[in-house]
């Protein structure tokens, strides 16, 4: 080597390694005090971004985990109070036995009535009052709604006048004509208002009525002198349901007739009916005060145009139709009629969904279904309209050993008896009556019995379901580990092999740094040529 003083090559040579080795000593150093083989990009593109993705999806799967078991502990709270159900119910089974036997006395069987409306406010308090973080879960429903074949109100067909010897309010004279509302001064005495009493006894009087069924297909109307608007009450013996037609309620421009079709499927008295037309007004435009039987007042609107209302004096018990000015006409008829066509049905299955997100394909947002075990279920109401009578198809293809002798409709009744889950019959008695004389309290049996066969279907989906959400939560387990073990594959230092590149960098390190020493020594070796 040729010996030179401006530039020593050997100095820079062993400079250029020594900064080499500091940059792997530096690395090793990182990867030791981390723990981690790669921790950067610039360590292993490819590697960094797959284990990146690794810990994203290990921290989804933790919280899935965390998401099952939460699942788990809810419907665990609800099986559980369900429980509590069925211990109510046989308790209510057993009172009812007691009240269908004999050596017990009507006096007997009011005591019993007593605890058996006890027993069911308490069915129906765990079923309002049960929740998890909020959720309230044995009281919701799913509505959904299906286009049926059934009676759309047309308002353009004309008034259609009742059939002779049907008077629908007292106040329309007999021979059909129509009734001018009368003006009466309001409780100020300074101005004149519409105001009558709806009177049906002019129905319930006419002994060749058979009730409800001659009320179907009948009813009143109430015409506007001001705008001419009618208001129609059309009479449906066919539902106990009632249903609104017409303008929206809002809207006080809209003149067009509206109809309401109420019903009165379970009406047996003046006061029936009187309580049916006006929780159809109130029921179906959301606009009032309460609905009847109320002890207070109140009222709702029937029209918006000209302020048509009904108004309920609770001290009389009078049911009272209102108007402020502009007049009104009573028409013993109906404006409009109803033509075949497809109406809007609302069904209610007694359940509500709720869902458990669960991170891989398949079973994200796993679906749970949460039954209603409300009275209004166990013990079905017509006018609730529950989504639990079976179709055709619910029925089996092959009926199963003791059906072979039955025919078609007996075959069925035994399968809802025996199997179908759902209370198969519309509780139709008061519940507040249902065990006070033998007949009531034997019929009352097979309620009772069937709502036991509902709510024990109800938890065992709810058992089944919690045992799945523990399947799932020990697969995302594994999930969870399998993952991080790969993770750890791409990630972690080997800290043997590590400490050895550490000694083996270190040493190099400490080379290099005597090497550039010696090498800076010679250029003495150019001085002692001089002297």
């Amino acid at each position: 080597m040729a010996m030179t003083i401006r530039n020593n090559r050997g100095a820079m040579k062993a400079l250029g390694q020594l900064k080499k080795n500091d940059s792997a000593l530096g690395k090793q150093l990182q990867k030791v005090s981390t723990g981690m083989k790669t921790n950067n990009a610039g360590d292993d593109a490819s590697g960094y971004s797959i284990s990146e993705r690794m810990r994203a999806k290990i921290r989804a799967l933790s919280q899935c985990n965390d998401n099952a078991s939460k699942g788990k502990n809810m419907l665990d709270l609800a099986s559980a109070t369900v429980d509590k159900q069925v211990e109510l119910m046989r308790t209510l089974f057993t009172i009812t036995m007691k009240a269908s036997d004999d050596t017990y006395t009507d006096s007997d069987r009011a005591i019993l009535q007593k605890e058996a409306t006890q027993t069911m406010d308490q069915i129906e308090l765990l079923a309002q009052d049960t929740t998890y973080n909020g959720i309230q879960l044995l009281n919701q429903r799913t509505t959904t709604i299906k286009m049926e074949d059934g009676l759309v109100f047309e308002p353009t067909s004309g008034y259609v006048k009742n059939p002779d010897g049907f008077v629908a309010l007292s106040q329309l004279p007999v021979d059909g004509s129509d009734y001018q509302v009368p003006f009466v001064q309001n409780a100020n005495g300074n101005t004149s208002v519409n105001d009558f009493v709806i009177d049906f006894n002019s129905i319930f009087n006419n002994a060749s009525l058979n009730i409800p069924a001659d009320l179907h297909g009948k009813g009143f109307s109430l015409k506007c002198n001001a705008c001419s608007q009618f208001m129609t009450f059309y009479f449906d013996a066919n539902s106990y349901s009632s249903t609104r037609f017409g303008p929206d309620v809002n809207n006080q421009n809209d003149t067009t007739p509206i109809c309401y079709k109420v019903g009165v499927a379970g009406v047996q008295t003046a006061k029936d009916l009187e309580a049916a037309v006006f929780n159809a007004v109130y029921d179906t435009t959301g606009v009032g005060t309460g609905r009847l039987p109320s002890n207070s007042d109140v009222s709702t609107q029937i029209a918006l145009r000209h302020s048509v209302q009904f108004k309920y004096d609770a001290s009389a018990g009078e049911l009272h139709i209102y108007k402020a000015s502009s007049g009104l006409t009573l028409k013993n008829g109906l404006m409009g009629d109803f033509i075949p066509g497809k109406i809007p049905v609302p069904y209610n299955d007694p359940k509500q969904y709720l869902h458990i997100q669960s991170w891989d394909r398949g079973s994200q947002n796993t679906m749970i279904e949460l039954p209603n075990t409300t009275l209004s279920m166990i013990f079905p109401d017509a006018k609730e309209h529950w989504n639990i009578q079976p179709e055709l198809k619910d029925y089996p293809k092959e009926w199963p050993a003791g059906y072979e002798n039955l025919t078609i409709a007996e075959k069925q009744r035994k399968w809802l008896e025996d199997t179908w889950q759902y209370p198969a019959d519309i509780v139709t008695m008061d519940l507040n009556n249902c065990v006070t004389t033998r007949v009531r309290a034997n019929k009352f049996l097979e309620h009772v019995n069937q709502g036991i066969k509902y709510l024990l279907s109800a938890n065992t989906t709810l058992g089944a379901q919690s045992a799945r959400m523990e399947f799932m939560s020990a697969n995302l387990t594994t999930a969870t580990e399998q993952t991080q073990a790969s993770e750890s594959t791409i990630r972690d230092a080997n800290m043997a092999k590590e400490m050895t590149e550490y000694t083996k960098s270190n040493v190099l390190m400490q080379a290099a740094q005597s090497m550039l020493a010696q090498a800076n020594q010679s250029g003495s070796n150019v001085l002692s040529l001089l002297q």
